[in-house]
């Protein structure tokens, strides 16, 4: 199941609470509207490992070859022509 997507500012926010402010997770929740505690230390997490370029990552696959992509399409195609 997916979950809520979050910015890149409402990450570095939450990052900047804890680590300026001192703040707790639950209240960085409540303030900023994150749904689940276990979000902002997975952030930490990924932040004190590879600072503010954790965040800027694409999330999942990186795409596909755009003419591997048609022939599959076309493939697709043919094959439900054939059923």
């Amino acid at each position: 199941m997916a979950g809520k997507d979050y910015s890149l500012e409402v990450k570095t926010e939450a990052i900047r609470m804890v680590v300026e402010l001192g703040m707790t997770h639950r209240a960085i929740e409540e303030v900023l509207g994150i749904r689940g505690r276990s979000r902002i230390k997975e952030w930490m997490r990924a932040y004190r490992r590879e600072g503010q370029a954790a965040f800027t990552k694409p999330n999942g696959r990186p795409p596909s070859d755009q003419s591997e992509f048609e022939r599959l399409r076309m493939e697709n195609a043919l094959l439900k022509k054939f059923q």
